[in-house]
């Protein structure tokens, strides 16, 4: 009989994840939106835990309380991320370079209702997210 001691690895947030393939039968990209984000306003950055294989992306848009894009982080505007990373940092074309100094408008969720992320995934694996940061 053989014994020995055997150590497991699991990723950050790694339990569950948001999955889409890289071709559906569609050959739509998957969309997620989530629920109201109450406290959001003011946030300087979209930390997100994503793994995208070969040919893989992920982008998102910040959505208004109505559905509407927020200016400036729109779908169109999301930079699309291929990283496999636990800390990646969502960007947009308004500010590409500088992660850290974009603000989500502070009347973005101001009355209490919230912002929304609407996540577009090909060939990727979205674990966890967070908006923070001052």
């Amino acid at each position: 009989m053989q014994s020995g001691i055997n150590a497991a690895r699991l990723r950050v947030d790694g339990f569950v994840s948001l999955s889409a393939p890289l071709h559906s039968a569609s050959g739509a990209a998957a969309i997620a939106v989530t629920r109201a984000l109450r406290g959001a306003a003011g946030a300087a950055r979209l930390e997100l835990n994503v793994a995208t294989g070969g040919g893989g992306s992920l982008r998102v848009e910040l959505l208004q309380p109505d559905g509407t894009p927020i200016e400036g982080f729109s779908m169109a505007e999301s930079v699309p991320m291929v990283i496999d990373s636990t800390n990646a940092t969502a960007l947009w074309s308004s500010a590409p370079t500088a992660p850290a100094r974009w603000r989500l408008p502070k009347q973005a969720g101001a009355d209490g209702a919230g912002v929304q992320l609407r996540f577009e995934l090909v060939g990727a694996h979205l674990y966890s997210f967070r908006l923070g940061g001052a």
